[in-house]
């Protein structure tokens, strides 16, 4: 018996100075190819109160999510930061005139803090612009401290290829006798939850046991030997840009999911005027869809420009990226996107921060029209 224990002690040994050296040596995100991976909880999300681990900082060398271990890999200089909620800023203001809900585009996945939506836009409007992401809709209806005290503006934005799944809500909130803030929660475990999420302690305790109990060093290890790529990859006579989906991204949508998109933002618009937030909806085009000259087929998807014009129609406020993407692509030899990484790009983020600001001008001079400033 004492010479198993031994065994497993000798075993065991390594891995667990292994395990110190990430946790107490070497800098936080030594052992990730993106700071995406670093920041993000692996075990515990529903004990942190928002998607990466809070107050965290870090400046790393990291690579795109397509082809970290390919020829194709391009090497970019990225700063990250959280907030005390574990959201990709470094505001701390209990006030946000605009709030950004969307997805990994509006972290900012493949960029330094500085060219990220949120943080372009606050330089551009003075306002204090918040980035909620990633995250859904149905959250942020619940965050009692947005429900306490609203932001003006709501920026809704989703990726194209989740328009039509994740994008809508699990459990319909399309009822028209019923208004999406009356949704009821548990009170009690609202309460736990909230009693958790805001312990500075307790949060910082989970966020070490997640590190501990999920290192990254392992993982580190085999794709260094394997060449491991964490993505699917796809590449044709682009030569070195890659696409997460390929082909497959810009298949066609039918007319009824489309009426079924639009009436759940004409719904959130609606509802969310009621409570005196403006909505403006931000459609993210896939990449595979600007440059889909680079694919086999060739093929031009129209399902965005469908949508948006469905959306025109009921007077959604919206940014029209269909259109400016393409313009600033075919047009002036733009590109909008990371050669290596499924999203877009500074360029991208320029273009549409460009647009949003007429459009935020816009409603802040209707708010001061109203309240008769």
């Amino acid at each position: 018996m004492a010479k198993l224990i031994f065994r497993i002690f000798i075993f065991s040994t390594p891995f667990f100075l292994l395990l110190l050296l990430e946790l107490f040596v070497v800098p936080f995100g030594a052992f990730n190819f993106r700071s995406w991976e670093a920041f993000r909880p692996k075990q515990f999300f529903s004990a942190l109160p928002g998607p990466f681990y809070p107050n965290k900082y870090l400046e790393k060398v990291e690579k795109g999510d397509l082809g970290p271990h390919t020829k194709f890999a391009v090497f970019k200089n990225v700063v990250w930061q959280t907030d005390k909620y574990g959201y990709r800023t470094s505001n701390n203001s209990s006030y946000h005139d605009v709030v950004i809900v969307g997805d990994s585009n509006i972290v900012g996945s493949g960029m330094s803090q500085e060219d990220i939506l949120s943080e372009v836009l606050e330089k551009k409007s003075q306002l204090s612009v918040y980035p909620y992401s990633p995250s859904r809709i149905e959250y942020f209806l619940s965050e009692d401290r947005f429900k306490n005290d609203n932001p003006k503006i709501v920026i809704l934005s989703c990726v194209e290829r989740e328009l039509n799944g994740v994008f809508l809500p699990a459990k319909a909130l399309i009822s028209p006798d019923e208004n999406i803030f009356d949704r009821t929660y548990n009170p009690f475990l609202s309460y736990l939850d909230g009693k958790l999420r805001n312990n500075a302690f307790g949060v910082k305790l989970v966020a070490f046991l997640d590190q501990a109990l999920n290192p990254n060093i392992f993982r580190f290890i085999r794709s260094e030997i394997t060449g491991e790529v964490p993505a699917p990859l796809y590449t044709y006579a682009s030569g070195k840009t890659l696409f997460f989906q390929g082909e497959a991204a810009n298949k066609d949508v039918s007319s009824e999911d489309i009426e079924k998109i639009s009436d759940f933002v004409e719904k959130l618009r609606d509802d969310l005027n009621e409570r005196g937030i403006h909505i403006i909806f931000l459609p993210i085009p896939n990449k595979e869809n600007i440059y889909y000259k680079m694919l086999p087929s060739q093929k031009k998807p129209i399902f965005l420009r469908d949508l948006i014009s469905e959306l025109n129609k009921r007077n959604i406020d919206l940014i029209d990226t269909q259109t400016l993407f393409e313009d600033a692509y075919e047009k002036q030899g733009i590109k909008p996107y990371h050669t290596d990484d499924t999203h877009w790009n500074s360029n991208g983020v320029k273009i549409a921060s460009d647009e949003l600001m007429k459009h935020i001008n816009k409603q802040m001079q209707a708010n001061e029209i109203t309240n008769g400033n």
